[in-house]
């Protein structure tokens, strides 16, 4: 007797037979009775079996796929990549002042191997050319924050649950302090700050053409002019344009995710109270907690399943076309002035966080 399959080739259990039969025999006395798909009604069956919090999950990890295959099919910056009259590799020469000697050269690949344990992010310039690398390490020399949470080092999804957890970039995914949302640049264990979107600027080349370029505009450079004044911080620029840092395509260099919604402001707020009542149910900082993340998975079934508090959702950015760069400042630790704290990338008609 041959074997009774789906169109999938698994095997139909012994109910669906008999189901498959009982509804074939309804649909002989009435025709308008609908087909029984055994196949169908078991995919549908898992889905419906899917938790909500693993629904929004899913839908994170569906959005970024989607944004990693778009951002695959744009043009890669080199350093021959026009920006207005000149090129990049123009640019980051100015910045490091011509050519990098054999010295400086070895120096950026000993910074490189040296850091590269407790500065993950600095992989993304492993293979770079010495002028990229030399603008890049830069920034992680700073006391900004651009380089570990708007550029290229960490993967689309944890953009995306960036976004939607507010689980900060800067750590390495694997740990509790991740999964925790805790801030990776902090001493404590204080909640990551996100606003409603997650950005950066993904290829490694263009972040560095920006670094270059915003540190050359006018109003960047003269909030950092400004000579220290305690209690004093230079205010945020956010109406410098993509197309004036990056030119005409610098918005395909551009990738972020932002949560769903109309309203932002309850969006964040509920985002909020999902991840502060999260962390109260996951392993604290010192505890013995060998696999963080299914730690997180737990704590936020419990979250949802006792108090109802939906999961948060996100969705991609579809353009950063006509958007902005936003620049944030700070005192520099010795007090001797002020430093780029942050940049990043916003869409049209929207200021705040990145």
């Amino acid at each position: 007797m041959s074997e009774l399959r789906g169109s999938s080739g698994d095997m139909l259990a012994g109910a669906e037979i008999r189901r498959l039969t009982e509804l074939a025999d309804q649909r002989a006395l009435d025709p308008s009775q609908p087909v029984y798909n055994p196949m169908a009604h078991a995919e549908k069956s898992k889905v419906e079996s899917v938790s909500p919090v693993e629904s929004a999950r899913i839908n994170a990890i569906d959005a970024a796929d989607a944004v990693e295959s778009e951002r695959a099919e744009r043009p890669k910056w080199t350093l021959d990549t026009p920006v207005g009259d000149e090129t990049a590799r123009d640019v980051l020469k100015r910045y490091c002042g011509g050519e990098l000697s054999e010295a400086d050269t070895q120096s950026l690949a000993d910074y490189i191997k040296d850091n590269r344990a407790t500065k993950p992010m600095v992989s993304v310039v492993d293979n770079a050319d010495p002028l990229v690398q030399k603008v890049y390490i830069d920034q992680l020399r700073a006391g900004g924050h651009q380089a570990e949470r708007h550029d290229s080092w960490n993967d689309d999804l944890a953009q995306a649950e960036r976004a939607r957890l507010r689980l900060d970039t800067a750590s390495p995914t694997e740990d509790l302090k991740y999964w925790r949302g805790s801030d990776a640049l902090e001493g404590q264990d204080r909640f990551h700050f996100c606003a409603a979107h997650a950005t950066r600027i993904h290829d490694p080349v263009a972040f560095t053409v920006a670094t270059a370029r915003l540190l050359e505009h006018p109003k960047v450079k003269a909030a950092l002019e400004r000579p220290y004044q305690p209690g004093f911080q230079p205010q945020r620029i956010s109406d410098v344009t993509i197309e004036e840092i990056l030119d005409s395509d610098g918005h395909l260099a551009c990738s972020g995710f932002q949560l769903s919604g109309d309203d932002t402001r309850k969006a964040m707020d509920d985002r909020r109270d999902f991840m502060q009542a999260v962390r109260a149910e996951m392993k604290k900082p010192g505890e013995d907690c060998s696999d963080p993340a299914a730690d997180h998975e737990r704590a936020a079934e419990k979250v949802h399943r006792e108090t109802g508090r939906a999961a948060p959702e996100i969705e991609a950015i579809s353009s950063f076309e006509n958007g902005t760069i936003t620049v944030s400042f700070q005192a520099r630790a010795d007090m001797s002035g002020y430093e780029v704290h942050t940049f990043y990338p916003l869409p049209p008609k929207v200021q705040g966080e990145g």
